[in-house]
């Protein structure tokens, strides 16, 4: 079963969030955006949100967003920084993502948890999956990274309808059809530990292969590369 959400997991996320920021730039690549953590949010924000939608927010969810943080913005590339072309290439054989982090769950102050949901909510009332399956766990999810507005929008989804929670990737150029390969992980301080271990790539660039890096355990070749060459590990 997924862990509870503890504060050793938050110190861990904070400094994985400084460090991979400070690699990135090391490397010549580029932050976009420089990491920006909310407060917590209030207890009534659980309760507002489990009483209008009838979901049940996972405790090691709730602890997480009452307790340390409600999101952050962190967005980082490996476009050269003040170049729009040029890119800071790993050596062959790395675990490569272009783009990583982005907006996570609350990332804006002034947004409840209940708006939050329900702007997805919107957004795919207006663009709805061809499948019902996928439309019903698009209804039953929380987002946790919108990638894009309009009707580009990906999302990597927390599922409610679950038990623990699954962490899903709803992608635009399928049609937002939820397929087995888009399955992230399993249970939400799980997931968000493993992300942060591995640099918090952007899942919309990683292959089949590398998206399943996120759910096993120890670390494959193309992560050590990875994680090795961002480290300055090597060159």
């Amino acid at each position: 079963m997924p862990g509870e959400f503890s504060q050793v997991d938050w110190s861990f996320i904070k400094t994985r969030l400084d460090e991979v920021s400070e690699q990135i730039a090391a490397k010549g690549a580029t932050v976009l955006r420089p990491v920006r953590i909310t407060p917590p949010i209030s207890s009534s924000q659980i309760t507002e949100f489990e009483s209008a939608t009838g979901l049940r927010v996972p405790p090691e969810l709730s602890s997480y967003l009452t307790e340390y943080s409600g999101g952050w913005e962190f967005y980082w590339s490996l476009t050269r920084a003040g170049q729009t072309r040029e890119s800071v290439n790993p050596p062959k054989g790395c675990w490569l993502a272009n783009f990583g982090g982005g907006p996570f769950l609350l990332h804006q102050e002034d947004t409840s948890l209940l708006a939050h949901f329900t702007e997805m909510q919107r957004f795919f009332e207006e663009f709805r999956p061809d499948d019902k399956e996928s439309e019903m766990i698009l209804r039953h999810s929380i987002p946790l990274t919108p990638f894009w507005a309009g009707v580009d929008g990906d999302y990597c989804v927390l599922r409610l309808d679950t038990d623990p929670a699954e962490i899903v990737y709803a992608d635009h150029e399928a049609g937002w059809h939820i397929r087995p390969e888009h399955k992230l992980g399993v249970g939400f301080r799980d997931f968000l530990v493993r992300w942060a271990e591995v640099a918090f790539p952007g899942f919309e660039y990683l292959t089949h292969s590398e998206v399943a890096l996120l759910t096993e355990t120890g670390s494959s070749e193309q992560e050590r590369n990875w994680l090795e060459w961002l480290s300055g590990a090597r060159t």
